[in-house]
């Protein structure tokens, strides 16, 4: 879900921006308080339960909308939905629960937003990747009626690099990385995590397995969405050691040691082509000022957001090799950090 929390406060941000200045002139002539149906999700096919974001947008001329938006009964319908999921293969429908984000683990980002009550709508259900999804939200007081489809990525291909492997990062050389798409796959990127064990120098033998993550390629596309499409990306090699020495905090009480067959993983995401649009659109806002209408992607009818399916896949149990381990210990970058052999 990581996903879903970095981008739900950005895109409602987008929504209101959306709201307030590319349609003011079709809110102007609608009544006070004009309710739109909000949606954002990226379904997985690998998640047993899964996590929707429904809020509500609206503009009204006797209240300031960046104050309104701060305000969680401005935001979050009360208990009035109808939320359904079909499965349009075998006209399966899955009905959706209201659910307390905060104590599902699921965490919303602060900022502009109200971030308590964190309301989600969820179900406990394996999706198959050879169906197509319509969500259903049905306003039970107004009778408004918000729909979006989808297909569901299928997982793609690692082909290199591959587990069980040993690896050089220590080089200047870019390290290239290649892998087959997933069907109905559109956006890809890959995120590097470094495993290593930890321990207080006063009490050696209690040792805490810990690492750190990070995006070492990203928007990476592919030209169709058939699948089996080979496709390259090539990450700086070095990257590492910049980001070890940012993630992981220097300490003198404490020694570390990488993770020995399994130092290295890659996880490649693969995303939806719906998710792929509302990132473009995203993009394209840069540099746009407030005055100008701003172009918004949404593939919900008679609402707004961005509904869309991603999978990942993992290479795990990677070791580095003997000149990268070495700089792990002796390098400029992380010679701080107390990494013994």
């Amino acid at each position: 879900m990581s996903k879903l929390i970095k981008y739900s406060s950005l895109f409602l941000i987008v929504m209101l921006i959306f709201v307030l200045n590319a349609c003011k002139k079709e809110l102007d002539t609608t009544v006070q308080g004009q309710e739109y149906t909000v949606v954002y999700a990226l379904l997985d096919k690998n998640d047993a339960r899964h996590y929707i974001r429904i809020q509500k947008a609206f503009l009204d001329k006797n209240k300031n909308a960046y104050d309104m938006a701060k305000e969680s009964d401005s935001i979050y319908y009360s208990n009035i939905l109808d939320v359904t999921l079909t499965d349009l293969s075998t006209n399966n429908i899955i009905r959706l629960s209201r659910a307390n984000g905060d104590t599902a683990g699921v965490s919303k980002d602060s900022g502009l937003f109200s971030n308590t009550p964190n309301i989600l709508y969820a179900f406990n259900d394996l999706l198959n990747k050879d169906h197509a999804y319509l969500l259903t939200v049905r306003n039970k007081q107004s009778g408004n009626i918000a729909t979006s489809q989808i297909n569901i990525v299928n997982e793609p291909k690692f082909v290199y690099p591959i587990s069980n492997t040993t690896i050089a990062m220590d080089d200047t050389t870019r390290l290239k990385l290649r892998w087959n798409t997933g069907r109905y796959g559109r956006t890809y990127d890959v995120v590097v995590k470094f495993n290593y064990v930890e321990w207080d120098i006063s009490t050696p033998a209690v040792k805490i397995n810990k690492s750190i993550s990070y995006v070492a390629l990203q928007g990476a596309t592919s030209a169709g969405l058939s699948g089996s499409e080979a496709m390259e990306g090539s990450i700086q090699r070095t990257d590492l050691y910049r980001q070890m020495k940012i993630l992981i905090p220097t300490d003198p009480t404490k020694q570390r040691k990488t993770n020995g067959i399994n130092t290295i993983e890659f996880r490649l995401y693969a995303g939806g082509e719906e998710f792929y649009k509302y990132v473009q659109v995203k993009n394209a806002q840069n540099g746009i000022t407030s005055g100008n209408s701003l172009p918004v992607y949404s593939n919900v009818i008679n609402g707004l957001g961005m509904f869309s399916s991603r999978t990942t896949v993992d290479v795990k149990n990677i070791a580095l090799n003997a000149a990268s381990s070495d700089s792990v210990l002796h390098g400029s970058l992380t010679k701080d950090l107390n990494f013994v052999p």
